[in-house]
């Protein structure tokens, strides 16, 4: 495995893994009251500005 494939398999990990802590806190915010609602939309909002930027990344490669 090349270096260019294990920096591609290690960002689908992250990928991977924000997903998954987008769906929780996307779940939380169903659970919580509104002024919590808008922190975890933000944490939301900043993990996929993450998952954009590793995506860009990923098609240049």
């Amino acid at each position: 495995m090349n270096l260019k494939e294990v920096y591609e398999k290690k960002m689908e990990v992250c990928l991977d893994e924000w997903g998954t802590e987008i769906d929780l806190l996307k779940a939380k915010t169903d659970k919580v009251k509104a002024a919590a609602c808008v922190k975890y939309y933000k944490q939301v909002e900043e993990i996929n500005i993450k998952t954009q930027a590793v995506g860009v990344k990923l098609a240049e490669l």
